[in-house]
């Protein structure tokens, strides 16, 4: 068996390199709208798209389980999606440093990460989102969803914040 602490070490540089990807790949996208049409062609390929999509997934996944953002119990799906949604919770609470109720039972580590993810996440949102709404010739799929996505969050954790 692997020492705990390589373990955690591991984890953690992959999970930031999630977080790198998820910031080049969308950064890539944001600069492009700026910039005459049409798009290049890895732009809009569906890897690319794909790769965009599931990182915003799993970063916004955890910027919304570090503000206690909990998943709509009222899912569209059978007990599988609700099965998976469950289980994708946990183990973003887990890797938040969260336990089940909401409160704090990480280390530094973790607590750098989750604070690392929340920033990037708002910065390359917001940055979508501006693209989104000011680009001259309009922006990719993958910004497009970016910016939906982090205002929907954004409205969440306001809700979570006022509804206190």
């Amino acid at each position: 068996m692997l020492p705990k602490e390589f373990i955690r070490t591991v984890s953690f540089l992959v999970t930031m390199g999630g977080l790198i990807a998820f910031a080049i790949l969308h950064g890539l996208a944001i600069s492009e709208a700026f910039r005459p049409r049409p798009f290049p062609v890895w732009l809009t390929s569906d890897a690319m798209l794909w790769s965009a999509t599931t990182l915003t997934g799993l970063v916004g996944g955890v910027v919304a389980v570090a503000f206690g953002v909990k998943p709509d119990t009222d899912l569209q799906g059978g007990a599988e999606t609700k099965g998976q949604t469950a289980q994708m919770t946990r183990a973003l609470r887990r890797m938040t440093g969260l336990d089940s109720t909401g409160e704090q039972t990480s280390n530094r580590l973790k607590d750098t990460a989750a604070m690392v993810y929340v920033c990037m996440y708002l910065i390359v949102g917001g940055f979508s989102w501006v693209a989104y709404i000011f680009a001259p010739g309009g922006v990719t799929e993958q910004t497009k969803s970016l910016a939906l996505v982090t205002v929907g969050i954004m409205v969440a954790v306001i809700n979570k914040f006022v509804s206190k």
